[in-house]
């Protein structure tokens, strides 16, 4: 699954203020595998769900605007940012959080272009390349 340029700007792209390499590092730890969950889109879309936050991730794959998250829920859904992974960032915890709250629905977004989650997960590679964009 690729990552594609959405057909209208749905949510403005504000800059993260972090380095590329970092936000690449943060999606891919966010989309990767968490004790007693499942990973990926799915499991992303499960821990907003359990959060209280499901309408807010089903924004993001469907069709229409994109409702924002703030930090504190995506901390809410997802907890705190490992140290260990805002060291490798070169970041602050409380940097990386905010920066993944601001480009996170638009990576979702992207990587979800037929408004549904793509079967078999999502191509490193691509996510790569859209977090670069």
């Amino acid at each position: 699954m690729g990552c594609s340029e959405p057909a209208e700007p749905r949510t403005a792209m504000p800059s993260s203020g972090l380095p590329s390499a970092a936000l690449v590092r943060g999606i891919l730890a966010v989309l990767g595998a968490r004790p007693g969950a499942t990973s990926g889109l799915e499991g992303l879309g499960a821990a907003f769900e359990r959060a209280g936050l499901g309408e807010v991730f089903r924004s993001w794959v469907g069709p229409g605007p994109n409702l924002p998250v703030t930090a504190a829920e995506l901390v809410r859904a997802l907890g705190e940012p490992a140290a260990g992974l805002a060291a490798l960032a070169g970041t602050r915890g409380a940097e990386l959080t905010a920066a993944l709250a601001r480009r996170l629905p638009e990576v979702v977004d992207r990587l979800t272009p037929a408004g549904t989650l793509p079967p078999g997960g999502v191509d490193l590679k691509a996510l790569a390349a859209c977090l670069r964009r």
